[in-house]
């Protein structure tokens, strides 16, 4: 090989991903390719490291924050794991990237299993409107 190209790097990222596998059985963890750069010479690669928690649950950063950082963005600590509808479409509330303004809250689509970022007032303002329990007369 003398060059990198995208596809040449996203092939290699897959690869080392695949490879992975074996050390993430071994020592309890999961990886996630979280993207790098690349030039024509070299490549600099993503890859974090989760421990698996009880009931198969990947502890990530962002998961770990959600309780602690939920209430300075508009949301409850008990929201993470439960589910909203949005569109189409139902997401469950997956964690917290307190790095990002805009669309700080992780959510997974339940049908594509693929994670979605929203904005903070647009999870709370389904929650909330989804949670309420309508009172009888």
């Amino acid at each position: 090989m003398k060059t990198l190209d995208r596809n040449t790097v996203k092939t290699i990222s897959e690869d080392i991903m695949e490879a992975l596998k074996a050390v993430s059985l071994k020592h309890g963890v999961q990886f996630s390719y979280k993207g790098g750069t690349f030039s024509t010479t070299s490549a600099k690669l993503r890859i974090e490291a989760a421990v698996v928690g009880d009931g198969g649950v990947v502890i990530t950063s962002e998961r770990r924050d959600f309780p602690v950082y939920a209430k300075m963005f508009g949301l409850q600590p008990e929201w993470l794991d439960k589910t909203f509808v949005h569109g189409n479409a139902s997401y469950t509330i997956t964690g917290l990237s307190t790095r990002k303004r805009t669309n700080p809250v992780n959510c997974r689509n339940e049908r594509t299993g693929k994670t979605y970022v929203f904005p903070a007032n647009t999870v709370a303002a389904l929650m909330n409107s989804q949670t309420k329990i309508p009172t009888t007369a």
